[in-house]
């Protein structure tokens, strides 16, 4: 069903468009499904010489990787490269409170150097866009800062947002998880999911002198002792409330990504509006699909109790 709204003719005219700010390289898993038909723009911060490449054929309907840093406003900015590639960051590593987590020697600092920004807005207009579907960042405490930098109009029409925001100053005066909340519950989104990660809460000192062997892999360490909430990986999406503005490509599309983000309930409501809304029957198969989905999982529920039940009787 996902291909079949996707393969619509209003979505064919406009293809998504996937934003990932801190790529790791990686195609992002919940992008696997729709990727051959979006727009992908995305940002590694790497010194090659290029501005940025330009990929079509790949896993992407048409992809651009531009080697630059993300922030809300061009021109010069400090950048602190760390232990970890994955700790760099625009915001000072905030050694005081890392120094009493296990993760904590990831952060400290090699080099700090000067290096030159863009913004979503500037790249957007040079590649001659003027909307997002999927904004996803992880920017390492600047997230907040360079999602409200974009245009208000991009930012409502927007159908997921996607943060990875700090909860405990990693770094010095960085977007916090609360500020996210805070910010995205007066615009027209509601949060799908919230997963939290964390470390474990132990001074760098006593980690080092009872269990340095765990300092490369820290993801052993959990066995032993359990992290503590450090960041959130939280998504919104838009509830498409204003009807007025509504328009079928978009309603259409929050269907697909509804069902990528397996929030079927919210893709029964909407393609239900949208059948109301729209004279397309395609609507109507989103709903009747969506809700024998569901049906579906119960069935499986329903063996699964009854194979849990009788196992309980061996």
């Amino acid at each position: 069903m996902i291909n079949k709204i996707l393969d619509h003719e209003e979505l064919i005219k406009k293809p998504p468009v996937l934003i990932d700010v801190g790529a790791s390289g990686d195609l992002h898993a919940e992008w696997k499904e729709i990727a051959k038909y979006s727009i992908c723009i995305g940002f590694d911060g790497d010194e090659r010489e290029t501005d940025f490449r330009e990929e079509t054929g790949g896993e992407f309907k048409k992809l651009y990787v531009f080697n630059k840093i993300v922030a809300e406003k061009k021109g010069q900015t400090d950048f602190y490269l760390t232990n970890s590639p994955f700790c760099s960051s625009r915001v000072e590593p905030n050694m005081t409170e890392l120094d009493n987590w296990a993760f904590g020697g990831l952060f400290p600092v090699d080099k700090k150097i000067t290096t030159e920004a863009t913004t979503i807005n500037d790249i957007l207009s040079q590649l001659k866009l003027d909307y997002i579907d999927w904004f996803k960042t992880d920017s390492q405490g600047t997230d907040m800062r360079i999602f409200t930098a974009i245009d208000q109009p991009i930012i409502d029409k927007m159908v997921v947002a996607e943060f990875e925001p700090g909860i405990i100053n990693a770094y010095k005066q960085e977007d916090l998880l609360y500020s996210i909340i805070e910010y995205m519950s007066k615009k027209k989104f509601w949060m799908s999911d919230m997963d939290v990660k964390g470390s474990q809460r132990i001074s760098q000192k006593n980690f080092l002198k009872y269990f340095s062997k765990y300092k490369d892999e820290l993801h052993k360490f959990n066995y032993l002792i359990k992290p503590s909430s450090c960041w959130a990986e939280v998504s919104f999406i838009n509830n498409f409330t204003e009807q007025p503005s509504l328009n079928k490509r978009d309603v259409l599309l929050g269907c697909a990504l509804g069902l990528v983000k397996k929030q079927y309930g919210f893709v029964i409501d909407l393609s239900e509006k949208g059948s109301e809304i729209f004279d397309d029957k395609i609507f109507t198969e989103i709903l009747h699909y969506t809700v024998s989905l569901v049906k579906r999982r119960e069935q499986t529920l329903f063996f699964k109790r009854v194979k849990k039940r009788l196992l309980g009787y061996v």
